[in-house]
């Protein structure tokens, strides 16, 4: 597939600075809004977190929004790379995974470790499942999945590059855990852990749990990767959106953290995401500056 640009009488011309950043110009405005509205519940749940507040019996809904905002914007922001049935695919499957696993760690203390909900935890799915969770699952694995892709840009052409997209994503996954758990088993009393004794574990959850975690998204990843593949032609997308709404998703749980004076928590959490945040943009320079070169490298146009 030619992809060089022509000139009005036929010819072929060099690229204009426009046609050469045209993979990083400003998004769709459907995506814009799912992250601006996504960054709005993040602020409202981290404030009404922050300030020890609990949505009423009949309001118990308003817990859902933060996460199904989160899962719509990253899926509007993979939807950059895929056709929208992918997109729509993936998080249906995610999201029954997710459910799964969830359903399984209740009844069997696997893959995560045992704990129990408390009348706290929100709505659930046929008594098990914990719907709040399973959309925030979705959110974290696909945003997850699309910081490590750019942040492993630069090795894109290795042919290992696939594999450790997955494994990174686990990482990264985990990485939101270590913020989320404090807010979710000390601060809100969501679930207690049986397993971790006094002073083990972090914020009383046993090690076992991050090591589920890894487990666990990397087998859902490597399951739901023929869905996440380019078939068409083309440039690799560079938008930042995914990116970001990890890190919406991190700082919601870090400053949470700090209010409720989880400072361990918050600094672990702000150091890696600012980390994995470096990672990305070190992976978005070097990529746009190596496709700039080349488009800038071709041959110029015969007379």
């Amino acid at each position: 597939m030619n992809t060089e640009p022509i000139s009005t009488n036929g010819e072929r011309r060099p690229p204009s600075r426009r046609e050469r950043d045209r993979w990083v110009e400003p998004p769709p405005t459907t995506a814009n809004l799912a992250l601006a509205a996504f960054a709005l519940g993040s602020v409202a749940a981290a404030a009404a977190q922050a300030a020890g507040f609990e949505p009423g019996p009949g309001w118990r809904w308003t817990e859902l929004l933060a996460p199904v905002l989160g899962c719509v914007a990253a899926m509007a922001a993979l939807a950059f790379r895929l056709p929208l049935q992918n997109v729509a695919t993936l998080s249906a499957i995610l999201w029954l995974f997710s459910a799964a696993l969830l359903a399984c760690a209740t009844a069997s203390a696997l893959p995560f470790g045992q704990r129990t909900y408390s009348g706290e935890i929100g709505l659930l799915i046929l008594g098990k499942v914990p719907l709040a969770a399973a959309f925030q699952w979705v959110a974290i694995v696909l945003a997850s999945r699309e910081t490590a892709r750019l942040a492993l840009m630069p090795w894109r052409r290795s042919r290992r590059y696939g594999y450790w997209v997955i494994a990174a994503a686990a990482v990264l996954a985990a990485v939101t855990d270590l913020s989320w758990e404090p807010i979710a088993s000390q601060a809100r009393g969501l679930w207690k852990w049986q397993e971790a004794a006094a002073g083990a574990g972090w914020y009383s959850a046993p090690w076992s749990n991050w090591i589920g975690w890894v487990i666990s998204v990397a087998v859902m990843l490597a399951f739901t990767t023929p869905w996440m593949i380019v078939k068409r032609p083309g440039l690799p997308s560079l938008r930042p959106h995914a990116p970001a709404v990890w890190a919406l998703i991190n700082l919601q749980f870090i400053v949470v953290n700090a209010a409720r004076g989880f400072w361990l928590a918050a600094a672990v959490g702000l150091g890696l995401t600012a980390g994995v945040l470096a990672l990305a943009w070190r992976g978005w320079a070097s990529e746009k500056a190596r496709m700039n070169a080349a488009l800038a490298a071709r041959p110029a146009p015969q007379a």
